[in-house]
């Protein structure tokens, strides 16, 4: 296939950049064709501050050494981040492994002290969290009551979030992010906390509603603090 039959569509959003690629063409052209846009008339968007990037494969079929190729010919230009990879065709093992951190592991009672409640989905806990007690899951945490123990979530670097109708942890954790403090105005009350622009934020429950954008204004008022700290 010639180079200027392969579809590469390029969009622009508040969220960065989306890059829809060709399915159809063979994967050498396709990135071909992707290096000679770089070359040519997107220029622009290799300069000024780190932008996003939203990479669309369609129904194309690839594997991880394809995508890092195509993420390394990207995040080579300018200051480009691939932060998303979304695809429509998955391989058994893949679909096995989504459907598995899809689960929902749900817990009746108390987690007592010592004692470890583990998913490779979400947890529901219909009762409370002791202190000294502790949930891991590769997904969200649900709690339907006190949140007193240690709470881990996103622990395989999925996106995840914490929720609790009485939230006091002991330590708390999304991913690579824990804290062991909460704020004061929260102590206590149901709230969730979500990672965000590598940030642990914690929100009252009723904030939901306005994911993600209460997010960005909730780290917005972090770095304010911090930078009105720091002066």
């Amino acid at each position: 296939m010639a180079l200027q039959d392969v579809q590469i569509l390029i969009k622009g959003s508040r969220d960065g950049l989306s890059f829809f690629l060709d399915p159809h063409c063979s994967f050498d052209d396709l990135l071909s064709a992707l290096e000679a846009r770089f070359m040519g008339a997107y220029d622009h968007f290799l300069q000024g501050p780190p932008t996003e990037v939203h990479v669309h494969f369609g129904t194309r079929y690839v594997t991880e050494e394809q995508i890092e190729r195509v993420r390394t010919l990207i995040e080579q230009h300018g200051s480009l981040k691939v932060t998303d990879v979304i695809r429509d065709v998955f391989d058994k093992k893949e679909v096995e492994t989504m459907l598995t951190r899809m689960s929902l592991k749900t817990e009746v009672g108390i987690v007592r002290s010592g004692q470890v409640v583990e998913a490779a989905g979400d947890v529901l806990l219909l009762g409370d969290l002791n202190p000294g007690g502790l949930i891991r899951a590769r997904g969200s945490i649900y709690i339907f009551g006190q949140l007193m123990g240690h709470a881990f979530a996103g622990v395989g670097g999925d996106p995840a979030i914490i929720v609790a109708h009485d939230f006091r942890p002991t330590r708390f954790g999304i991913g690579r992010l824990a804290l062991d403090e909460v704020p004061r105005s929260l102590y206590g009350k149901a709230s969730f906390a979500a990672a965000h622009k590598n940030r642990l934020l914690v929100l009252p429950l009723k904030a939901l509603r306005g994911l993600p954008f209460v997010l960005d204004e909730a780290a917005e008022e972090m770095i304010a603090l911090e930078t009105a700290g720091n002066s």
